[in-house]
């Protein structure tokens, strides 16, 4: 079924690349999911470190 969510495309290293994907199988999630995550924890850090990021209508939920 085709996702409703919007797309980003982004260019990285191949080396980056590899390394997301290894990171993902280890932690079986998709190489989409593990960008994910990354992506949230970061965020998370940030806002603790530098205080909430507000932008209407976009929330950073915890992530598990």
């Amino acid at each position: 079924m085709p996702s409703d969510l919007p797309r980003l495309t982004v260019r990285m290293e191949k080396e980056l690349i590899n390394k997301v994907n290894i990171l993902a199988k280890k932690e079986a999630r998709s190489t989409n999911q593990q960008i994910i995550y990354i992506l949230k924890k970061y965020l998370e850090q940030y806002e603790q470190e530098n205080g909430h990021i507000s932008s209407p209508g976009v929330s950073v939920t915890k992530t598990g």
